[in-house]
């Protein structure tokens, strides 16, 4: 795209945001007093009370710094090798890049957050030695451990507040405030839309034999029956699905570089919004459930289980894939190691099954959640067509962050 087209595109863009904004009722005022979070908005004038813990568990996913840019990789998949010197160099210089801009998005919290003189000049001190650690740049992993450290005491401290109260001023001038108080929860926009799609009842062969190409020694092959239908989201959530809950975007794949003719800006948070958000741990989709459950209280959600996920993902064919059993055609129907480059993609830019869903392979590996653990399922753009069987599994922690990891939920 040419820079007087971009510059088109972007203006409109600005301007389509501002009209959004314009017409919202925007807060006029927020407060946090005890355990309750109690909010006014400009234009109704209403009054509403809400829980304080849910800004709190906001504001930690907002300032805290989640995690290395790590993949899962399949055993096995001898292809997908992130260890070219000019990768890691890149990478390197990302996570500084983004150390930056988290140490100044802290700082400007900071500003507005009634510290004691005391609390203040601990916290500047802090700050002058975080600043020294990104100009040195010796130990991304041990800087981001001193920084997560020094964010979650501020934090700690901060909701232990018995009153503080932010003016439409001081909102309108800390994107932090600005991205978490523009989510459903507080804004109560109703703009949050996902498409389901209706699982029906039947019964399929899951998992894989010893004789299917590409079978791993932890596969089984058995008859699953489902007894009920379900409702499953038609594609895993997107990045501005979880913005638009959560205000912050845990990705990698967020800059404009990744999507660069849809990438809005909504506060400090940069998004490419049709892609899927990743970086995010199971932990965090219990909190992203949670807060989506006081944000709409009809609706019940979870993670599906690991055959629920299968069936809905083979949509009952007999094949390996839904589309055959026929490695070659896996490129074009999943995002995959060679033709995602090493990123991921727009959600149902791939065909869906005959049941609907888009991205049952590849783009991004699925969380389930089976008794009392979590399974991945589906494979992603680091996988190759063995590795992106609906048969395919891998086991992760709980905490566990990676930049091909994603979810969808279903409908309870």
């Amino acid at each position: 795209m040419n820079t007087t087209k971009y510059s088109l595109f972007s203006l409109i863009i600005g301007l389509t945001l501002f009209s959004q904004v314009a017409k919202s009722d925007e807060l006029c005022s927020f407060e946090l007093k005890g355990k309750s979070a109690n909010f006014t908005m400009c234009e109704s004038k209403k009054s509403h009370s809400k829980l304080k813990s849910v800004f709190i568990t906001q504001l930690s996913h907002a300032l805290m710094i989640p995690s290395e840019f790590e993949a899962i990789i399949k055993r096995d998949n001898p292809i997908y090798r992130p260890d070219h010197k000019g990768y890691r160099m890149g990478l390197a210089n990302l996570q500084w890049l983004n150390a930056r801009e988290a140490l100044e998005r802290v700082k400007t919290f900071a500003a507005d957050s009634s510290f004691t003189v005391t609390e203040s000049k601990a916290w500047s001190d802090q700050e002058k030695d975080l600043q020294e650690g990104i100009s040195a740049r010796k130990d991304f992993p041990a800087w981001r451990k001193k920084f997560n450290a020094v964010v979650d005491k501020m934090i700690q401290d901060f909701s232990k507040k018995e009153n503080i109260t932010f003016t439409k001023t001081q909102i309108a001038g800390n994107p932090i405030l600005r991205d978490i108080l523009s989510t459903e929860y507080w804004s109560e926009k109703n703009q949050w839309k996902v498409e389901w799609v209706k699982i029906p009842k039947g019964k399929n062969i899951l998992g894989s034999n010893k004789l299917q190409p590409g079978h791993f020694p932890d596969e089984t092959e058995f008859t699953y029956e489902n007894k009920a239908e379900f409702q499953l989201m038609a594609s895993p959530i997107t990045q501005m699905q979880w913005m638009q809950i959560m205000g912050s975007n845990p990705s990698r794949f967020k800059q404009r570089s990744y999507c660069p003719e849809s990438v809005p800006f909504l506060g400090s948070a940069e998004i490419c919004p049709d892609n899927p958000v990743e970086n995010i741990s199971a932990n965090d989709v219990l909190d992203f459930i949670t807060i989506l459950s006081l944000t709409y209280p009809e609706l019940k959600t979870r993670l599906p289980d690991q055959n629920e996920w299968e069936f809905a993902a083979r949509a009952q064919a007999s094949t390996i894939f839904w589309f055959g059993s026929n490695f070659d055609d896996v490129a074009k129907n999943c995002w995959e190691e060679v033709g995602a480059k090493q990123q991921t993609h727009p959600v149902k830019s791939k065909p869906r099954n005959p049941f609907g869903l888009s991205d049952t392979c590849g783009n991004v590996w699925q969380l389930t959640k089976n008794k009392n653990e979590y399974l991945l399922k589906g494979g992603s753009w680091t996988g190759g067509p063995r590795i992106l069987r609906p048969a395919t599994k891998t086991k992760i922690a709980a905490d566990g962050r990676f930049i091909n990891v994603g979810f969808r939920l279903i409908k309870k």
